[in-house]
């Protein structure tokens, strides 16, 4: 189940946690990313700089959510809200033919083709204390690789 349990996490981070904590200290706009095979992957978090801040500070804006999740976990109207996101995001995932082949080639890569008809009800299983618990696991500073974009003289960044 930890992979299911991590692309909530993903989801949570994306669509629940991060933007109001980024919103004042220094993130334009932020995501997050995992790769979903049969083990767990990269988890990649990300945040764009804005105006007037500098890469430090949103790193510490990014690792203050990291300790807050690590430490307190996540409420049950959190993980409703990533919930919900997952079932709309799935939902239009899987609408036209392409799509089913898509996300079912995806089922396969992971290593089950029968994730395509469960994952949901999967996702639905996941707890509060699931999420805690792959959070301690996996989101801990040994782990962590840190990189900036620094466009060189002349680059824009856009």
């Amino acid at each position: 189940m930890t992979p299911i349990v991590l692309l909530i996490l993903v989801v949570m981070w994306v669509a629940v946690l991060l933007p109001p904590y980024l919103r004042n200290r220094g993130g334009s706009g932020s995501g997050a990313s995992m790769t979903s095979f049969r083990d767990p992957g990269l988890f990649s978090l990300y945040a764009f700089l804005a105006p007037d801040y500098t890469h430090a500070q949103v790193e510490s804006a990014l690792r203050e959510t990291i300790a807050i999740l690590r430490k307190d976990g996540v409420t049950e109207d959190e993980l409703a809200r990533a919930k919900s996101v997952m079932h709309a995001h799935e939902a239009f995932g899987r609408d036209g033919p392409f799509a089913v082949a898509s996300h079912l080639n995806e089922a396969i890569a992971a290593g089950d083709w029968k994730l395509y008809t469960s994952y949901m009800e999967r996702v639905n299983q996941v707890t509060t204390e699931d999420v805690h618990r792959v959070a301690q696991t996996y989101l801990i500073d040994d782990r962590c690789t840190v990189g900036y974009y620094v466009p060189e003289a002349g680059e824009s960044g856009d």
